[in-house]
């Protein structure tokens, strides 16, 4: 990909390829649980993306996103467990994976397992939606310098007047189904929620309790984790990226990291 392409995407997307690199370049956050938590942790860290993405190449790339099939299979392997944990770390994604993966999760909490999900990082746009599938007794907590962010829903579309109108459409039964479900946990109107999700409203952990999104500020105690593989170089990384953007495989691309 050359340079004026990179940054055409980066335009897009609303944020610099530089900062794009970072993002995937930087050091993993360890897996972070609530102190005196038991269950085993699924590392939730890096974009959501679809199914479909697990089968692009190259390998060490796969390995910075999560999907819905990292966390079926992680749950297959811990069916009738008492409690497990999720740690997230996410700028967001692809938001019908999210919405698979808080449905996974849900699921298991009402055959009787506590969930938790703990930000260790950030749990911005689609993540959210994973960050509140905690159940089953289990709670949202948060590390004091986690990050939370709610928007409205984004897309890149062509075609036809009529089809550009339905695409339109599909964002905004998105931002309605966001408004559904956020207003009886901030304790607002749809329309309040609404409102907030058009301004794209930011939380910082202490501000997220005060809201009612989390339960808790809590300290983690860091989890091993599998050996990260090489890190990939900055042009392999927007490529990635871009390419996913483009596919319409991620509908948000992490705005955090150029502050960094």
């Amino acid at each position: 990909m050359s340079t004026s392409e990179r940054e055409r995407v980066a335009r897009l997307a609303g944020i610099t390829g530089e900062a794009l690199a970072r993002w995937l370049k930087a050091e993993p956050v360890a897996a972070a649980v609530p102190t005196g938590f038991a269950g085993d942790v699924f590392e939730a860290s890096g974009p959501i993306v679809p199914n479909s993405w697990l089968k692009h190449d190259p390998p060490e790339l796969r390995a910075q996103v999560f999907a819905p099939a990292n966390v079926s299979a992680w749950l297959k392997e811990r069916e009738g467990a008492d409690a497990i944990c999720v740690s997230l770390n996410s700028p967001g994604g692809h938001v019908a994976a999210a919405m698979e993966i808080r449905t996974m999760l849900q699921s298991v909490a009402a055959a009787g397992t506590r969930v938790d999900v703990h930000a260790a990082g950030a749990a911005q746009s689609a993540a959210v939606f994973v960050a509140l599938a905690y159940g089953g007794g289990g709670r949202l907590t948060a590390g004091d310098g986690a990050i939370f962010m709610v928007h409205e829903a984004s897309a890149i579309a062509a075609g036809r007047a009529g089809q550009l109108r339905s695409a339109a459409r599909g964002l905004e039964t998105v931002n309605k189904a966001q408004a559904v479900l956020l207003a009886p946990i901030l304790g607002k109107k749809e329309d309040e929620v609404q409102a907030m999700l058009t301004e794209e409203t930011w939380w910082t952990a202490a501000e997220a309790v005060d809201a009612g999104l989390v339960s808790e500020i809590v300290k983690g105690v860091p989890v091993a984790g599998p050996e990260d593989p090489d890190e990939p170089d900055a042009a392999s990384a927007d490529e990635f990226m871009a390419q996913a953007f483009a596919a319409g495989a991620l509908s948000v691309i992490p705005t955090l990291a150029e502050a960094a």
